[in-house]
Order: C-alpha cells, then structure tokens, then sequence
C-alpha cells in the first residue's frame, strides 16, 4: 500500500510538473465573432483565423463584491454576503498592422454602435506550444481601441490596444 504522496506520482510526469508555476509570455487569443447567422436558437460564430497573437493581455480577474450587515446590539464584527461577481475589462495589446476581421469588428462596433457578441478564449502555452490552461470571456463587447503616441524621435512599435467588457469568464484546462 502506498503513501499519501505516491498519489501525486501521475502528475509528475517527465518534462513536465504540474506544481510548476508556468510562464507568462507563451500565449495565443481566439475570436469567436458574431455572424449574424441563426441555426434554430443558435447564434453561429466564427473564429478570427489571423487575431491570434498579442504582445500583452491584461485584465484576466474576477472579483466577489460583498455586503456587510451589523448586528444590532454587537458592535464587534459584521457579517458578509456575497453579492455579484465582477470582472475587470480585458485589454489586448499588439502592433498596428493591417486590417484584421477583429479590427473591422472592432471598427463597425464603435462607429456603426453596432454590438456584436464575442466569445474570447485566451491560451497559456508550454515550451511545446501545447495549451495548459485557458480562459473562455464569453459575452464580450468592444469599449475601447486606443493608438499609441506618435513620436518621430522614438524607434519603437506602434501600439494598438483593445479592450473588451464582458459577462462571464471560466478557467479552462490543468493549470488555473
């Protein structure tokens, strides 16, 4: 009969350790954007072959907002309930290239105010390019596209950034 942590043998595989924190910069985006097109009750959505690589993605957070309520007649300590989950606004960055189905999406949504549903998922990579966590946004909409300053004494990219408000994130794979 084995110990407790014979358990734990099958996740340490060779190459690979579950109990490793991983590396932040192997990561990829996928689009799945709105077409307009209804299957039944089913909204189709199709995925942005090219958006894919992103120099920077911030804002992966959920927040549990509470309220507290004090007892009459104790004045020593409160109690706490939850209220709503919130999450903070995910923000892409990536060079200014040419014109992408996200830029165009992004284009329409904000000049047309046309709101399209977008389902965002973020993949964290391994040194084999192998997806070890995700995270699905789903519900997403576009709320901000920001350039860069243009400097002519700078030699540095020219920066987009897009940010996106959304309804629901869920933690996907192995690692979270």
């Amino acid at each position: 009969m084995g110990t407790y942590l014979d358990n734990f043998k099958a996740y340490k595989q060779p190459g690979r350790d579950l109990y490793r924190p991983e590396l932040s910069h192997r990561f990829l985006a996928t689009f799945f954007i709105e077409t307009g097109v209804r299957v039944g009750k089913l909204r189709v959505k199709l995925p942005s072959p090219i958006d894919v690589r992103f120099a920077r993605i911030d804002g992966l957070s959920r927040e549990v907002s509470m309220n507290s309520y004090h007892e009459g007649g104790k004045n020593t300590g409160s109690h706490h309930f939850p209220e709503q989950v919130t999450h903070s606004p995910l923000t892409f960055e990536r060079g200014v290239m040419t014109v992408t189905p996200l830029s165009l999406v992004f284009n329409h949504m904000l000049t047309e105010f046309k709101v399209l549903d977008i389902d965002i998922v973020i993949m964290l990579l391994n040194e084999s390019d192998i997806p070890i966590s995700s995270w699905l946004a789903s519900g997403a909409t576009a709320t901000s596209w920001k350039t860069g300053q243009l400097d002519a004494q700078s030699n540095t990219v020219l920066m987009n950034s897009l940010t996106f408000n959304y309804r629901k994130l869920r933690c996907l794979g192995v690692k979270v």
